[in-house]
């Protein structure tokens, strides 16, 4: 066991307290991060204020250079941050080094896009000046904890704004690396603080008047209690939502079928913005399972470091809410067609057939291993269905029938639907994505001549 330490006002320190942090694979202890009190970050807040003028002064290309640094640094600790990371959230390592190599690929991305920005954004006659908003806090959860922090932190930081990273506990060892690598980047003290602590004290200090913004990734019941008592709150709450594909009868039922397994079962299901329910045309939907269940049973389940497909989930929470609705279906007559095993924290690959609207895994969000198949005959009992539900969720459709594609567009009440894709495609790397996010992180001032 190691205690770890953070990144605090330029310096890498312990705390008086700290938190333990547990590994999925046997729930032992693999380490300590610092547990900061109120009065702490309070104080880390107060001069990471102080330090926005310093940062902010800095020329765009200076900024530029000091992030490059950065990523050369961080290129260094490939193989020890990806191996924290599959240890501490017990994500496949083949995996882990995915999301390593993505988040250095976005820094390339992120520096290309603000070069641009500063090209275009000057003429002889008009210009705009890209301002920073001010003091950033980025919070991140457990599922992305290295790639979905970069993606905040650096268009933040380069804009000329000082950020704040706290990254969800099931994370915070991979939050420690991301500290040390800024350390030893030498950025100005305070331009950049990686806290650490627990869910109370981070309620508490949310509301504290001198942050000008925060990016939200997390439990959506921490946010709306946090939003309900401070309503002027600027912040950006990325709750990633479910995803439902819509399978019809024209479709290659091979190929969707692995896309459909590649998303539901990236991170051992445990991604939020993927596939979490089927709707099958019944004239395909016997293929359609056949040919999933094909796929799933070759996948191989075991410890992050092996050749495998599925780990165990991040908490034991997370494996009982896997049984519970599992143990639904099978009271209420669905039917299972594989899986519905579970060892320690491993829940292996399920695939769930015949069930009913009113099941709480067609319902809610769920994190794990799991596929649900609903039957359909005529696609406007699945268009009512998906927009009585209370639950915001992501479409993909399946076919290349342009008449049902245009009827589903028109339909159905969602704000993303993507044609013979996933949405779980898009965390990584996405042009539109990065632009819009430094357009969150600035206030553009026009000036005309």
């Amino acid at each position: 066991m190691k205690d770890y330490k953070t990144l605090i006002l330029g310096k890498m320190v312990y705390g008086d307290k700290s938190i333990t942090i547990t590994t999925p694979i046997d729930d032992s202890i693999i380490g300590t991060v610092p547990a900061l009190q109120e009065d702490d970050i309070n104080n880390v807040i107060g001069y990471a204020k102080k330090a926005i003028c310093r940062w902010r002064d800095l020329t765009p290309f200076e900024r530029i250079d000091l992030i490059q640094s950065f990523k050369e640094e961080l290129s260094n600790n490939r193989d020890n941050i990806s191996r924290i990371m599959a240890f501490e959230i017990c994500k496949p390592i083949k995996q882990c080094y995915e999301e390593f190599d993505q988040s250095i690929r976005f820094i390339e991305q992120a520096i290309e896009c603000y070069k641009q920005r500063i090209e275009n954004g000057n003429d002889q006659k008009n210009y705009c000046i890209n301002e920073p908003i001010g003091l950033i806090l980025v919070i991140n959860s457990f599922e992305f904890p290295l790639y979905k922090s970069i993606s905040k932190i650096i268009p933040a930081l380069l804009v000329g704004n000082t950020v704040i990273l706290r990254q969800s506990i099931k994370g915070s060892l991979v939050s420690t690396q991301i500290a040390e690598v800024f350390y030893k980047t030498k950025l100005p003290n305070s331009v950049i603080n990686i806290i650490t602590c627990k869910d109370d004290i981070l309620e508490k200090f949310m509301s504290n008047p001198e942050i000008d913004k925060i990016f939200y990734n997390g439990e959506y019941e921490l946010i709306k209690k946090v939003k309900t008592n401070n309503p002027l709150l600027n912040i950006c709450i990325e709750q990633d939502t479910k995803e439902i594909a819509i399978v019809n009868k024209d479709c290659n039922i091979k190929q969707v079928a692995q896309q459909i397994v590649n998303s539901s079962f990236k991170y051992s299901g445990q991604i939020i913005r993927s596939t979490k329910l089927i709707c099958a045309q019944n004239g395909i939907a016997s293929n359609l399972i056949n040919e999933i269940l094909f796929i799933i049973s070759r996948l191989k389940v075991g410890g992050p470091f092996d050749d495998v497909d599925i780990t165990a989930l991040i908490t034991k929470e997370k494996v009982q809410e896997a049984k519970e609705l599992i143990t639904e279906v099978t009271q209420k007559r669905g039917k299972v067609i594989l899986g519905n095993m579970i060892d320690k924290n491993i829940v292996f690959p399920t695939l769930l057939d015949n069930l009913k609207p009113s099941m709480k895994i067609v319902q809610n969000n769920f994190q794990a291993p799991i596929i649900p198949v609903i039957r359909f005959d005529e696609i406007n009992s699945v268009i009512k269905h998906f927009n009585n539900s209370n639950n915001k969720m992501n479409v993909s459709v399946y076919t290349n029938d342009k008449e049902y594609i245009t009827k589903l567009v028109n339909e159905l009440d969602t704000e993303l639907i993507t044609i013979n894709n996933s949405a779980i495609q898009l965390p990584f790397n996405n042009l539109d994505d990065i632009n819009n996010t430094f357009d969150e992180v600035i206030r553009v001032k026009r000036i005309i001549v």
